[in-house]
């Protein structure tokens, strides 16, 4: 047993000063504006003991940070304990994490652009045991024992005997050439940007204000007012192109060569240019997958496939409320045919099954009817207020509403026709109005199902059934079911366990 302890990079204490200097220098500077800003809001600087004590306290302070910081960047060591991989750290607040090696699930290399200057990088692995959006296990490293590292976390619950290399040893870099089962090509991850959702929703925004503007130039009188107009109608397709530009480009520097690779019953993904991330999961760790299409994605016959996997988390452009900080994505940008074939390694292809349980009584009332009422006070009441000062300055407001009015019950009459569950061998369930996403589990992730009613559902003899999986936030909400589809769902899902 090698108890041998090992530090982490003393390179991070670099990040950890920058970092450090910059808080510091804000606070000051807010602190300086607090005292010496005037009524006028004009920021009046004048020597004497105030400053002096602010300036004394920042020098005091930073020095005192330096040194703290230092000593936890040295007691921030790790090392092997035959079947656990230890983390020590913290100095007044000491704390022990114990990781047993057949426990790690996952295991991912992260580069920010700190990191790619001073050639460390970030260790992080998991055991998929709670539900946290970070991982459990984080170590600032060098580049090549980083790799290294990652190696020996891989192979050491295989192989007992296995010793932890050190830091300090030489080894040769690790270059693993594997066969790439899938590669997003630049020109894709251009598409990318712009197919995404996001995108759609700011170019509707901005052409949204440009008529705002331009209405009241348009019912004027003036002669000028024409080359005006024009002026705007430029400025609002130059904005446009700038803005396809810029999502076109962030996403193909974000998830810049992504390539998804298969090594037996292990997933490896890696993508990135400013910031590197490099993730390893086993396939019999996913509890979920995520079939999901944005309204372009749809009509250019396109799919981004994710997975739910505690301990990896997502974050950049999720929108179902999680708060972690990696990538879920297998395939960002990838037609049916690849989409399929990643589907069938992983045993999810029922997620292309369109065959799907909808409720049956009271559908259009729930789904339609009740929202819609909501909907239509929500537009309709401000009119009721403004009837007998309706001019034609007012006719953008009005023509809008009447606009976005249709536009959201159309979204309820969709969002009805894609809602829908089933349950085979694994559960599915599919929601969504323009974008779609489905959503297939394993039974054996479920971890309970409860019934829900409502007043209004009491009355109807309906509920809302909640599935809830192993994911941060994990739950599904199939609205307007009768209580025998919860209780066959119920049986078709714990019988099974």
């Amino acid at each position: 047993m090698n108890n041998n302890k090992y530090h982490i990079a003393k390179k991070s204490y670099i990040s950890v000063i920058v970092t450090g200097i910059l808080s510091i220098a804000i606070s000051i500077f807010g602190l300086i504006v607090i005292v010496f800003g005037d009524e006028n809001e004009k920021l009046v600087i004048t020597s004497g003991l105030p400053l002096t004590l602010i300036i004394i306290g920042g020098v005091v302070l930073l020095i005192l940070f330096l040194i703290i910081s230092w000593i936890l960047v040295n007691k921030h060591v790790f090392y092997d304990n035959n079947d656990n991989f230890i983390i020590e750290k913290g100095w007044l607040f000491k704390r022990k994490i114990a990781i047993p090696y057949d426990k790690i699930h996952s295991i991912g290399l992260k580069r920010n652009i700190i990191d790619l200057m001073l050639g460390t990088t970030k260790v992080e692995f998991d055991t998929g045991t709670t539900v946290a959006t970070g991982s459990e296990g984080r170590l600032p490293l060098d580049k090549d024992y980083a790799l290294v590292l990652k190696e020996f976390l891989e192979k050491k619950k295989d192989n007992p005997n296995l010793v932890l290399p050190s830091p300090i040893d030489k080894f040769e870099t690790i270059n693993s050439e594997k066969e790439v089962f899938y590669r997003a090509t630049n020109k894709n991850l251009l598409k990318m940007g712009i197919l995404r959702q996001p995108y759609l929703i700011t170019v509707m925004i901005m052409i949204f204000y440009f008529l705002i503007i331009m209405y009241p130039i348009i019912i004027s009188d003036k002669s000028n007012d024409s080359t005006t107009v024009f002026g705007l109608l430029i400025a609002m397709i130059v904005a446009i192109i700038v803005l396809t530009i810029f999502f076109a480009v962030y996403s193909l520097i974000v998830y810049y060569r992504y390539e998804l690779n298969i090594d037996g019953d292990s997933l490896e993904y890696q993508y990135g240019l400013i910031s590197k991330t490099n993730y390893k999961i086993n396939k019999k760790r996913i509890n979920a997958v995520h079939l999901k299409q944005s309204f372009l994605y749809r009509l250019f016959k396109k799919y981004s496939l994710e997975v739910s996997v505690l301990g990896i988390g997502d974050a950049r452009d999720n929108n179902d409320n999680k708060s972690s900080t990696e990538s879920k994505y297998l395939m960002p940008y990838a037609n049916l045919e690849e989409v399929t074939s990643i589907l069938k390694y992983l045993g999810y292809e029922e997620v292309l099954d369109n065959e799907f349980i909808k409720p049956k009584k009271y559908r259009l009332l729930n789904y339609v009817v009740i929202p819609g009422i909501f909907i239509s006070l929500l537009h309709f009441l401000p009119l009721i207020f403004l009837l007998d000062k309706i001019a034609i300055v007012y006719l953008p407001t009005v023509i809008t509403g009447i606009i976005s009015y249709f536009f959201c019950i159309t979204l309820l009459f969709l969002r009805l026709k894609n809602k829908g569950y089933n349950i085979k061998n694994k559960f599915i369930s599919r929601t969504g109005a323009l974008s779609i996403k489905t959503t297939i589990i394993n039974k054996s992730k479920i971890q309970s199902l409860n019934f829900y009613q409502s007043p209004i559902y009491l009355i109807e003899r309906l509920g809302i059934i909640n599935v809830k999986y192993k994911e941060l936030f994990g739950t599904i909400r199939l609205q307007g079911y009768e209580i025998e589809e919860f209780e066959k769902l119920k049986k078709d899902i714990f019988d099974f366990k």
